[in-house]
């Protein structure tokens, strides 16, 4: 069939009625073929083919298509994952901006330093801003707890943990820091309920002999902007002021700000919540160690310090210290006994590169010892606490508290 000297070859189709009236303009022919599952349909064309993606399940039932289709990120099986596709003009171009979690794409693999990879995407750049909250991520809640007070604040000199700055000759500054204290289990089931809590403070210094007028105003402010509030997934409490007093040539007022912040998390495949089996400490604080190599140092090739071994401390890098402390020991039942004790892990990094590296380490290791048992021992709820300098490094500590089994 021709018309206005376009020529339609559908080889293989019966008849021309099975695409429906084509739709014909100058100088290209646009077929509409509404119903129809793949491209390969219509034979081979002479004609310019325009195929709107909106519906199609996958680019493959095109087979090889005479038109640019550009679908971003590359490697999505399905166009509905992204919504309704923006159409750009003279290529088929999906924009996935309405997506409203990165759970959309799939399963999510997140790692300790929270690297997210789904299936068939690239990069974690190709979901934009992703929405989910990493469990247990101590390095995001810090980061988001001091933009928080960074962009509502508009002080000359603000030193956060970690990091070197010279402190001003004259005027206001302010040291600001991020902890958390302890963690607990809040639920019992088939999903680990974790509650952590901590303290933002910031400590406002202020020249000395030249009042405290200047630094309560700005007390004032900083209580109001974190007093029952909530950013992101913290929930603030109300502050507190102490007053530090003469701190060499400054005078000292401390703003303290505590927060906790609720997490869920499924169990580990590789574990399950039982009770510890019977077992002895020689063989805990090995399954501890083995547990520690396996899912820690080996993964980050970090240097460790174990008890009662040596090691040559890195001149510029981090390294970590871990030190198994036994606790009491109890009678359950006849001939049975449970001992607690504690997995207490150090993490230390240069002093002047700021936290976020350790903070990264101590997400790992928390990762490796939630609520679970290994091999018999029963591990609880990690917590993470920022020590600060220790000599020339930067110290976050993380303690791990466990439980063991007996019988005699």
């Amino acid at each position: 069939m021709t018309r206005h000297g376009q020529v339609i070859n559908h080889t293989g189709i019966a008849s021309a009625e099975a695409f429906g009236t084509p739709a014909l303009s100058t100088g290209v022919a646009t077929v509409s073929p509404s119903g129809i599952a793949s491209a390969e349909a219509f034979g081979t064309s002479v004609f310019t083919l325009n195929i709107l993606p909106s519906g199609i399940a996958s680019t493959e039932a095109f087979g090889t298509s005479v038109f640019t289709l550009n679908i971003l990120p590359s490697g999505i099986a399905s166009a509905e994952a992204f919504g309704t596709p923006a159409i750009a003009s003279g290529a088929a171009t999906v924009s996935p901006s309405g997506i409203a979690s990165a759970e959309a794409f799939g399963e999510l693999l997140v790692t300790y330093d929270q690297t997210v990879n789904a299936s068939g995407i690239a990069s974690a750049e190709a979901f934009g801003n992703p929405t989910f909250n990493a469990v247990y991520c101590h390095e995001s809640l810090h980061n988001s707890i001091r933009a928080h007070f960074d962009s509502n604040t508009s002080i000359g000199t603000v030193i956060y943990d970690n990091m070197q700055e010279d402190v001003p000759d004259s005027g206001l500054w302010v040291r600001f820091s991020v902890g958390t204290s302890f963690s607990e289990q809040t639920h019992c089931g088939h999903e680990i309920h974790m509650r952590k809590y901590g303290d933002a403070t910031a400590s406002i210094f202020a020249p000395i002999l030249e009042g405290d007028g200047a630094a309560l105003e700005l007390v004032d402010s900083i209580r109001t902007l974190f007093r029952d509030v909530t950013v992101g997934s913290v929930v603030f409490l109300q502050p507190n002021v102490e007053r530090i007093g003469r701190t060499e040539r400054w005078w000292q007022i401390d703003v303290v700000c505590p927060f906790y912040y609720d997490d869920v998390k499924a169990y580990p495949d590789a574990y399950t919540p039982s009770v510890g089996a019977a077992g002895t400490v020689e063989s805990a604080h090995n399954v501890i160690r083995a547990q520690f190599k396996e899912q820690v140092a080996d993964v980050l090739s970090l240097s460790v310090q174990y008890d009662n071994a040596e090691l040559d401390l890195p001149d510029n890098e981090p390294w970590l210290r871990l030190s198994i402390l036994d606790g009491d020991s109890v009678r359950t039942s006849t001939n049975t006994y449970m001992t607690t004790g504690v997995v207490d892990v150090s993490v230390f990094v240069p002093i002047g590169g700021g936290d976020q590296q350790a903070l990264s380490v101590a997400d790992r290791i928390v990762n490796a010892f939630l609520p679970a048992t290994v091999n018999g021992v029963q591990f609880r709820v990690p917590s993470v606490t920022s020590v600060g300098r220790s000599g020339r490094f930067w110290q976050v500590a993380i303690s791990c508290p466990f439980k063991l089994n007996e019988t005699s």
